[in-house]
């Protein structure tokens, strides 16, 4: 990974945490059954893009955010309830996000065209 490569030229110690959070997040989404892992690898393939689009002057708008957030939201429902439960143990705060009633309620409000 390029990003780990140029932290450990600036900073060695910074380098090392990362690189130990990397290690901890790809051992959690190795742990998952094939379809909760296709879904987290989908989420964040996501963010990583969103990321350097926003790092590359290129803002998402509003509606695209709205249409990114729709998408997981129905991508999350169409999981089976044991994937959506490998999920919750491996990842309960991204579950939550997802099922948590006041979340979704808000997301529902603001989502709506």
């Amino acid at each position: 990974l390029q990003y780990l490569a140029a932290l450990k030229e600036k900073s060695p110690s910074l380098h090392e945490k990362a690189k130990k959070f990397h290690e901890f997040i790809k051992a959690k989404v190795d742990a998952l059954g094939d379809e909760p892992k296709a879904f987290v690898k989908k989420v964040i393939a996501a963010a990583r893009k969103m990321h350097a689009d926003i790092l590359a002057g290129n803002k998402p708008s509003l509606e695209e955010l709205k249409n990114t957030v729709k998408t997981y939201m129905a991508e999350f429902n169409a999981l089976s309830p044991a994937g959506k439960e490998d999920l919750k143990k491996n990842f309960p705060i991204l579950t939550s996000v997802f099922t948590n009633e006041k979340a979704k309620a808000l997301m529902d409000k603001h989502l709506q065209n």
